[in-house]
């Protein structure tokens, strides 16, 4: 029944503007997204206003699913553009042949630590970054006499046994940003052995970056290692409870853009396409988002004025080439614990 819910969910299409079909699909694009549905609803008015001759078709779904449809239709790709897909999946599909080198008006805007830097003219770009990150329920920690964390170093300490909650890298890419730095930072041999002190103290892996969140916030642990938004917005919603930001970097990700492709690009795919990378629109993405790709911008107000310089370590092709590899190892270490 979840995979037939799964199937269904990637169908469903947002319609924006009162004409959306034409029988000759003139001035039409199809626009493939992971994207929350209200971060698409609040980001597409401002195109559509702009460019009101341009019909968009949306087709939304996991990342997973998104995915999986661009590699089915890969001989014959239905969608003119990606608009933000983890680019852990963007670089699979690119190394598929799926993407078209494009570099777009408005790259100049964009830092060069976020998009394609292996080809000469882009595949793909980057527009908004997603980290990982501790929530804490300082009411919790009080009662047991624990210490607040100040990095995931802190949480080998075996005095955090069973007071610690993570999502699981295999079914979570939160997990996987957390697993992956890690590796990254330390070296694969020091690296298992640090996960190895992690596992030991955690109570349960989620199949979700933010379920985390949100158990930590009702006290069911003490620590929860999470996606940033959730804990933010836990945050402000519990007062015994506060995020951390690990003081040797945030595991982070970039959510990233392309066109298909295609025998023909349209121009309406490459006007969208510069859109995306406005300065405006980059901006107006701090409203959905802690931080984005433009060179020089400021975070969100709800984190740290020095968030940009908080990233961590992380090589996006090593990521992506190596994650098969590293959540096989993962399976064969913890999935029986």
């Amino acid at each position: 029944m979840k995979k037939i819910f799964g199937l269904i969910a990637i169908c469903i299409v947002l319609m924006v503007g009162s004409t959306y079909f034409t029988k000759d699909h003139e001035n039409e694009i199809t626009i493939y997204t992971s994207q929350e549905s209200e971060d698409i609803d609040y980001m597409i008015k401002d195109f559509h206003e702009k460019y009101p001759d341009i019909k968009v078709n949306i087709i939304k779904g996991s990342t997973g699913n998104i995915t999986a449809k661009l590699l089915l239709e890969k001989e014959n790709p239905q969608a003119d553009f990606i608009w933000n897909l983890d680019v852990a999946s963007v670089l699979r599909l690119e190394e598929e042949g799926i993407l078209a080198e494009y570099a777009p008006n408005g790259l100049e805007n964009v830092d060069p630590k976020f998009y394609d830097s292996k080809n000469e003219t882009p595949k793909w770009v980057g527009t908004t970054i997603e980290t990982v990150v501790m929530i804490v329920n300082k009411m919790e920690a009080e009662k047991k006499g624990l210490p607040i964390p100040e990095s995931f170093e802190d949480l080998a300490n075996p005095i955090y046994k069973g007071n610690v909650v993570m999502p699981d890298p295999v079914s979570s890419g939160t997990g996987y940003l957390a697993v992956n730095s890690w590796l990254q930072t330390k070296g694969e041999e020091e690296g298992w052995k640090f996960i190895d002190s992690i596992n030991d103290n955690i109570k349960y892996y989620t199949t979700s970056g933010s379920a985390p969140a949100k158990s930590t916030g009702i006290g069911e642990q003490v620590v929860g290692i999470t996606f940033d938004k959730s804990s933010i917005r836990i945050a402000g919603e519990v007062p015994e409870v506060e995020t951390i930001y690990p003081k040797e970097g945030l595991p982070w990700t970039v959510n990233a853009c392309s066109l298909l492709n295609k025998k023909e690009i349209k121009e309406e795919a490459k006007i969208f396409y510069e859109w995306v990378l406005s300065k405006e629109t980059l901006e107006k993405y701090r409203d959905v988002r802690l931080l984005t790709s433009l060179k020089g911008s400021k975070p969100a107000e709800e984190v740290p004025s020095n968030f940009r310089e908080m990233l961590g370590t992380n090589d996006l092709y090593w990521g992506a080439t190596n994650k098969a590899r590293i959540c096989d190892e993962w399976k064969a270490r913890y999935s029986e614990n």
